[in-house]
């Protein structure tokens, strides 16, 4: 799977199917191609893990009601608990199949 050189940042949802691809082989690939940030969202356990690839950073974990620093931006965060992550990735299944 090639990237690109200069990537910021990625953001996955964790296919319930493939949790091994997005947790682990997703990981290293991004990590070798220089991507600083790498967010896992898993809808399943209802959690954000967030890898610090650029300063190789113990993974910080997050839940859907708390909201997550951006890291690479100066006091920036999301807060997912504003938001109904069961249901947009419900609806964009829905619209993708």
């Amino acid at each position: 799977m090639p990237l690109p050189k200069q990537k910021v940042g990625t953001i996955e949802v964790v296919s319930p199917g493939n949790r091994e691809m997005d947790y682990y082989v997703k990981l290293a690939l991004y990590e070798e191609a220089g991507v600083r940030l790498y967010w896992l969202v898993d809808i399943e356990r209802k959690t954000i893990v967030v890898y610090d690839l650029e300063h190789e950073a113990i993974p910080a974990l997050y839940h859907f009601v708390d909201s997550v620093p951006v890291g690479i931006y100066w006091d920036f965060e999301i807060d997912f608990s504003s938001m109904d992550l069961a249901k947009v990735v419900t609806t964009l299944s829905d619209k993708i199949c």
